[in-house]
């Protein structure tokens, strides 16, 4: 994951913010530290890296806890993509987190796959 992050991340312009189930890599190799790093848990939804969205479902309004993360890093052994890890396959959740899955490129962001990981890349970044 780290070298193909590497390669991508030399194209980007702006401050680099990932967004990950798995936050325990090596991120500092990308030069980065721990305040880029964000962490879902249960849910992947378009308020996660979309501003306007965001404001939309936050109660404080307040971007400071905005993620804005541009780059968004998943397991393919999670339960996005592991359906034996499923608990509730009716899951409002869940549902709501595979429909994003599916529209990232509509969310305008690119689909790249390592060995053990999706990587999203926004256009924007």
């Amino acid at each position: 994951m780290i070298s193909t992050l590497s390669t991508q991340l030399g194209k980007c312009k702006k401050d680099i913010n990932i967004l990950t189930d798995n936050p325990s890599f090596e991120y500092h190799k990308l030069g980065i530290t721990s305040k880029n790093i964000f962490q879902t848990f249960g849910r992947i939804e378009p308020d996660f890296f979309i501003e306007e969205e965001f404001l939309k479902k936050s109660n404080s309004k307040n971007l400071k806890y905005f993620s804005n993360a541009n780059i968004i890093v998943l397991s393919k052994d999670s339960m996005w993509f592991n359906k034996d890890k499923v608990k509730n396959p009716n899951d409002e959740f869940l549902l709501k987190s595979l429909d994003t899955i599916s529209k990232m490129q509509d969310f305008g962001f690119k689909k790249i796959e390592s060995k053990y990981f999706y990587i999203y890349i926004s256009n924007d970044c």
